[in-house]
């Protein structure tokens, strides 16, 4: 092998090498959810005494067929806003009367409490709930549960001595959080954004977006909303949804975002990224009401500009060192 070659040879392993070393490693495909229920939070505001009736769908997007038990359970929550599912000895005998008698699924219009899907198939079930007195109380809470085979035990039965803890958010899709609200709770919805934050200088991506809302109603509300990211010229680049998800009154939650991480908080999954960028938050409620807040960041590569700079050098050098032996 001529020396020539060999320093071709050299300086294409170095470049590879440089470049490599810049460049992130893909993520890996999450799971495929089996199944998928919408919507999975339900708002009703009667205006009078009668039925409300809501249209359910479950899906099995999974590829093997799906037993699904159907539970009902009431919620309250905590100090810190998340869910409390007590046990039927805590809960009190007005809600647990209301949540065993007023709320039932249908499906053709009887009464279930387990379903069957094949792959792929569809089912709307239908969400019947009495409200025969909606004048003595501010509202009623309940979660319907759409439990598989292998996720029942996580759930406590109602005779446990334990309750159970979760997030106000539901990531996966197997329960739907029903909100009944009475005529004593017809205030507008009133939150704010109390904070936005990423980092300031970054040398790559993913950004990470943290951000918290405070209900400062005396009711739940139901928000949701998205981030949009621009560029230095005004462009809007990218946008992440954020999902429906509940505060309790008087609570600051941290927002949740749909995203692959594991990590909290919320993820802008793009890779490449130089120069500065504005993020914009705007939170929603099903009222119309808007808040929004906006956060400056800056993305620069130094590391890769630096390994492309080493390579360049070392290029330039074998490129100096082979024109010299060819002389």
């Amino acid at each position: 092998m001529t020396s020539f070659l060999k320093y071709r040879v050299l300086l294409a392993t170095v470049i590879t090498l440089c470049l490599a070393l810049t460049i992130r490693p893909g993520m890996v495909d999450a799971n495929e959810v089996g199944m998928r229920i919408t919507p999975n939070i339900i708002e009703l505001h009667p205006t009078e005494n009668g039925i409300l009736e809501k249209t359910l769908t479950v899906e099995n997007r999974g590829r093997d067929p799906l037993t699904i038990q159907i539970l009902i359970k009431a919620f309250t929550t905590d100090k810190k806003g998340n869910i409390l599912y007590l046990n039927r000895s805590e809960i009190s005998s007005e809600t647990e009367k209301f949540v065993s008698e007023n709320i039932e699924i249908l499906e053709n219009n009887v009464p279930v409490t387990e379903l069957s899907l094949s792959p792929g198939q569809k089912e709307q079930l239908l969400l019947k709930v009495t409200a025969s007195d909606i004048t003595n109380f501010t509202q009623h809470t309940a979660s319907l549960f759409f439990l598989s085979k292998n996720s029942r035990e996580s759930l406590p039965h109602d005779d446990s001595d334990t309750s159970l803890t979760t997030e106000m958010n539901i990531s996966v899709g197997s329960a739907v959080h029903i909100i009944l609200f009475g005529q004593k709770n017809k205030e507008e919805d009133a939150f704010t954004v109390t904070a936005f934050r990423s980092e300031s200088f970054l040398q790559k991506g993913p950004v990470r977006f943290t951000a918290t809302v405070r209900n400062d109603s005396d009711k739940y509300i139901n928000i949701y909303g998205n981030i949009s990211i621009h560029n230095m010229f005004g462009q809007r680049i990218g946008k992440i949804l954020l999902p429906n998800q509940l505060i309790p009154s008087h609570a600051e939650k941290e927002v949740t975002g749909r995203s692959e991480s594991s990590e909290p908080g919320i993820s802008w999954n793009e890779g490449f990224l130089i120069g500065g960028y504005r993020a914009r938050i705007t939170i929603l409620t099903d009222s119309g009401s808007e808040e929004y807040r906006e956060r400056d960041f800056f993305v620069f590569p130094i590391r890769a500009v630096i390994l492309i700079l080493i390579a360049l050098l070392i290029a330039s050098f074998l490129i100096g060192q082979v024109r010299e032996k060819i002389k």
